[in-house]
């Protein structure tokens, strides 16, 4: 069984359709007594999360209400999740889903939010579930911090290299299974395959 621990970072990744969303929501948000997800598309409907728009309605809801789909409004979307995460990291003890690491970071820079709470969060219990597409474009903090990673197909050789150095040469391959993945955790020296999730509606 995995375990994942409280301020542990996950790193989700893989191409469009693969189940990184649906994953990120049923295996983790879902799971979290105070969470916020970062929907950028505005495509989340998470059962038992309120949606907010914008900075202003977030700090009108959040933390009383302890589960939030935060919606970015188009003006300023990377920085306004910067101060979400900033936000959460002065809470504490929450989990926060990032549809898509790349809307907040790329490969040279890193917002000072996102950072501390990638690197500061376990201290205060705050966990950080990035996913994305093209791991090739998102900062090596994401990936260096976090401890466990699920691997989902990804089409790109750039992609696949930059994956592997962090979870092993097994993570550039392809699933056996549509929807299959590679897992990599703590103590271990290589990915391995698992099964697509069977999760309870």
């Amino acid at each position: 069984m995995i375990r994942i621990q409280p301020g542990q970072h996950v790193t989700i990744v893989g191409q469009n359709g693969t189940g990184k969303s649906w994953m990120g929501e049923r295996a983790f948000a879902l799971a979290w007594p105070r969470g916020i997800i970062i929907d950028h598309k505005h495509e989340s409907t998470c059962r038992g999360y309120q949606i907010a728009r914008g900075i202003k309605q977030f700090d009108q809801l959040w933390p009383e209400v302890p589960r939030v789909i935060f919606r970015p409004t188009f003006r300023a979307p990377a920085e306004e999740i910067d101060l979400v995460l900033n936000r959460a990291f002065y809470h504490g003890n929450t989990g926060v889903l990032v549809h898509e690491a790349m809307q907040l970071c790329d490969a040279r820079q890193i917002p000072p939010g996102y950072q501390r709470a990638l690197t500061m969060g376990r201290v205060r219990r705050v966990s950080i579930v990035s996913c994305t597409q093209r791991p090739m474009h998102v900062h090596n903090t994401v990936f260096s911090e976090s401890k466990h990673f699920f691997v989902f197909f990804l089409l790109l050789e750039g992609d696949r290299k930059k994956i592997s150095g962090f979870a092993g040469p097994t993570a550039a391959g392809v699933p056996g299974q549509e929807y299959g993945f590679f897992y990599y955790g703590p103590s271990m020296t290589d990915a391995v395959e698992m099964p697509p999730l069977r999760l309870a509606a």
